[in-house]
């Protein structure tokens, strides 16, 4: 099962989106779906193959400002929050020395979100970046203004 959120303040057809969505993942087996809350949805997948492909995938390429979360098939999917989402981020201004250490980039990407699953860095290259590039996941409800 998978669980997800759509993050808009805009009106939408859930019965469309659900079809679209499935359209979109072409599964191997069957996709059921339900409908569990304002933006909130659950689809029950049949293929672990079909499961994992999503889960890598995400909507991510299909629609914007979607949530997924892996569900452990125990837990009250209710409490699920979805607000974090996997991104690539690209920190500029920062010191040079700062993009070549990884324990010293790791530090500075703690400071964007929590936990970097994957940082950068520059050791040894001839032609550095200038910013720092780090996988994280990012709160969608909190500000991305860090000073």
């Amino acid at each position: 099962m998978v669980p997800f959120r759509i993050y808009t303040t805009k009106a939408f057809n859930h019965l469309t989106l659900l079809n679209a969505i499935r359209n979109a993942w072409l599964a191997v087996k069957k996709v059921t779906s339900k409908v569990l809350g304002e933006n909130m949805f659950l689809v029950q997948l049949q293929c672990l193959g079909d499961w994992t492909r999503i889960m890598e995938e995400g909507l991510w390429l299909f629609l914007r400002g979607v949530v997924l979360e892996e569900h452990d098939g125990f837990s009250n999917v209710k409490d699920y929050k979805l607000n974090k989402i996997m991104v690539w981020a690209h920190i500029q201004g920062i010191l040079e020395v700062l993009v070549k250490k990884k324990e010293l980039a790791e530090k500075v990407a703690r400071k964007v979100g929590e936990p970097p699953t994957m940082v950068v860095v520059d050791e040894g290259r001839i032609n550095p970046v200038s910013y720092l590039r780090a996988q994280e996941f990012l709160d969608l409800e909190q500000s991305l203004y860090i000073c």
